[in-house]
């Protein structure tokens, strides 16, 4: 401490009489401590130990280097060593010997430093006192913490609060609320039109009624859900709002306090259990339908086997002038009609057995174009997009045709007079967006096919009930609703998936996704002409329908091979075992009472190993199927065939192409 005697250099005195001082620090609430010219200090009052259980410091300098540096200390006491009356702003700190760890010996104190006079006016000693502002502090802290803790917690739960005085009409957020609106404090015009002008538009009317109304009606609170627009990105954000009001003493509304939580993620989270009950609502809908159609139709395909059939084998039999052959081309039609029927059906649930092969899509759709667009009519234009280096995928080449045969028939009646059908492909790669939407729906690269038509549209009560079999918006007569199932069934059978966008007056586009296949494009067997007759080989024809046994032995007869015929697995095996010549081919029905087809043949071929076999039937959930494919190495026939499909399929199965 530097030494200062007398008046200021301007005639300025200083500090109190130092007698005077004495006698009002002996009696002072507050702790006094005096220090000589030289910084030592020579008494404490009494309230000092108050404050202070221990002896004082015995020199001037109670602030620490730290504090001095940390609190900006340095001014202060160069005002007060120059002898300035000076007060210091509040300070934590511990004396010396204040014992560790003893968190209630800290005090923030405010100190202030003023010099004595003695009777001759001059500097004779320094005193100090201190306010103790411990509690206060402690009390700012602890506003100041829980404000912090509470602005995390909106944070946390995407809560925030807003204040609005009825009275001057000003409307504060917190810092989340804020947050929340995409609104930074200098873009928000703090009033209740600013607040609604961030309201979605489609939901200001229910907020402002809402709020309004609970105050007219002079209610204790409300609570509303609905929509906000942020400004700058165009984000719709979903909230929950809850108010209170506060009434004047008169029981007048004069502020309404209220919170604001982003529920956003617990909308979409609802939004996403809906979606996915109503998937599996649809899955379990079209599991059902599909089971019912594909009982009625395995049943139909034996009768309509003994009827086309006999039909085939009669009009082969027939001249062409006798009037009999017209009646027997009609049967022949009608039957085939019903044939398709019954094939849409097995497709649409899934038991339509199929034999897939790696495909270059685009050469497969070139090659259905010029049918098409006689199918489709010359008003109608047929535009072909195809995309370059097109992934492989497999798939039967027959499904090929009747997705597209099934999504133009659908674009042209949808068509009224001139318009346009656009076919197109693309390579695609699937993402999470996608899976969740279609969850059997392989990820990564899949093939993009896509029908659109420039047709009348449909609305979501339409596009809901789309691929259910035998639904129709055509007249009666024009269309009995299987096409559209049978696409259905088509791509999922092939673990792809399908999507409408469709609007009244906007067209249609369905979307097909088939997952690319990691093989080579498969080389396409050469067609044959004409009806493939045999050469007298041994056929061990099985099937327990009497009338489909009898008439495959005529067909196969007619078609020129020698024919033993069982109607049960046990007379096969008798009939093999007892005939002593060669047994070329076993043709045999798949699903039989007590033995199926393919035990049936491993018995048989282990007496005759050289014995080929050629497996039938019209059922896709038998044991010579995975997942409606047949087999890789087994040849197949699926019934209702014609006689020119058995002639055909019996030559390949003999090898003899």
């Amino acid at each position: 401490m530097t030494e200062k005697r007398g008046a200021l250099p301007d005639g300025r005195r200083l500090g109190f009489d130092a007698a005077q001082f004495a006698e009002f620090a002996e009696n002072a609430p507050c702790p006094i401590q005096i220090f000589d010219l030289e910084g030592r200090s020579v008494h404490v009052n009494p309230a000092y130990f108050e404050v202070w259980p221990h002896p004082p410091p015995s020199s001037w300098q109670f602030f620490s280097d730290e504090q001095i540096k940390k609190q900006g200390l340095g001014p202060f006491l160069d005002r007060a060593r120059a002898g300035e009356p000076v007060i210091f702003p509040p300070v934590w700190f511990r004396p010396s010997l204040s014992v560790p760890g003893e968190t209630d010996l800290e005090r923030c104190m405010v100190i202030a430093c003023f010099p004595l006079l003695n009777q001759e006016g001059e500097i004779c000693n320094y005193a100090t006192f201190g306010i103790d502002v411990t509690e206060q502090r402690r009390t700012e802290e602890a506003l100041r913490e829980n404000e912090r803790l509470l602005k995390k917690a909106q944070e946390i739960g995407q809560l925030g609060s807003w204040e609005l005085d009825l009275v001057s009409g000003r409307l504060s957020w917190s810092e989340q609320t804020h947050r929340i609106f995409g609104l930074p404090p200098a873009e928000f015009g703090a009033s209740y039109q600013a607040f609604m002008e961030a309201v979605h538009p489609d939901d200001r009317a229910a907020v402002d009624l809402a709020y309004r109304g609970s105050v007219r009606e002079g209610r204790d609170s409300y609570e509303i859900e609905h929509r906000l627009l942020r400004r700058v990105t165009g984000e719709i954000r979903w909230v929950l709002e809850r108010c209170e009001h506060i009434k004047d003493e008169t029981g007048k509304i004069v502020r309404s306090v209220g919170m604001v939580q982003d529920v956003t993620g617990q909308k979409r989270a609802e939004e996403e259990k809906r979606r996915l009950q109503q998937q599996l609502l649809q899955a379990q809908k079209m599991e059902s339908i599909g089971r019912l159609a594909g009982g009625v139709a395995h049943d139909f395909n034996n009768m309509l086997m003994v009827i086309l059939g006999h039909a085939e084998v009669a009009l082969s039999q027939a001249k062409p002038e006798d009037p009999l052959a017209s009646h027997l081309k009609d049967i022949l039609d009608a039957a085939r009609h019903s044939a398709e029927l019954v094939r849409q059906l097995l497709t649409f649930a899934r038991q339509q057995p199929v034999v897939p092969r790696v495909l270059d899509l685009n050469a497969a759709i070139a090659g259905t174009l010029r049918m098409l667009q006689r199918l489709i009519g010359e008003n109608i234009e047929l535009v072909w997009m195809p995309g370059p280096n097109l992934w492989p995928v497999r798939l039967d080449p027959a499904q090929v045709d009747q997705l597209l045969t099934n999504l133009c028939l659908n674009g042209r009646d949808a068509i009224r007079g001139v318009g346009r059908i656009i076919i197109g492909t693309e390579n695609v790669v699937v993402g999470e967006a996608e899976r969740e939407r279609h969850p059997t729906l392989a990820a990564g690269e899949n093939v993009r096919l896509f029908v659109s038509d420039s047709g009348a549209g449909m609305g979501p009560e339409v596009v809901e009930h789309l691929f259910e079999p035998f639904f129709t918006t055509k007249e009666l007569g024009k269309g009995i609703g299987l096409g559209l199932a049978t696409v259905y069934g088509i791509v999922t059978q092939n673990r792809g998936a399908i999507e409408v966008h469709s609007a009244p007056g906007h067209g249609t586009t369905f979307e097909i996704l088939l997952p690319r296949s990691g093989s080579e494009v498969s080389r396409a067997p050469q067609a044959g002409t004409g009806l493939r007759r045999g050469e007298g080989e041994t056929v061990l024809l099985v099937e327990d329908e009497r009338m489909l046994l009898e008439l495959g032995r005529k067909m196969l007869e007619g078609l020129g091979y020698t024919v033993l015929a069982a109607a049960t697995p046990e007379e096969a095996l008798r009939r093999a075992g007892s005939f002593a010549g060669e047994i070329h081919l076993l043709l045999t029905d798949v699903v039989m009472p007590e033995m199926n087809g393919r035990e049936l043949a491993r018995a048989l071929c282990a007496r005759r190993p050289g014995m080929r076999c050629l497996f039938v039937s019209g059922y896709a959930q038998d044991v010579v199927t995975h997942q409606g494919e047949v087999e890789e190495g087994l040849l197949f026939l699926q019934k209702p065939y014609s006689l020119g499909e058995l002639a055909a399929k019996v030559r390949q199965a003999l090898g003899k192409e």
